[in-house]
């Protein structure tokens, strides 16, 4: 819908999501979003880079946690 900060914070809680917690679901949708964010008219907007990083950096906490 555009709403970059009603993104932002309906994702504070995802992204806040200890690792035993995180699921193939959710990685998923992440993955998803962090390219729309990486994509016009969002790569030029620095709140939304940001963002994109912080879900790059929970995919990549998310895909290195060992498996239980």
């Amino acid at each position: 819908m555009r709403d970059k900060d009603g993104a932002a914070e309906a994702l504070r809680t995802v992204l806040e999501l200890p690792p035993h917690k995180r699921n193939v679901s959710l990685t998923g949708r992440l993955a998803r979003i962090e390219r729309l964010l990486n994509e016009a008219p969002w790569s030029g907007d620095a709140e939304a880079r940001q963002l994109g990083e912080r879900i790059a950096a929970w995919l990549s906490e998310t895909s290195a946690r060992p498996l239980t």
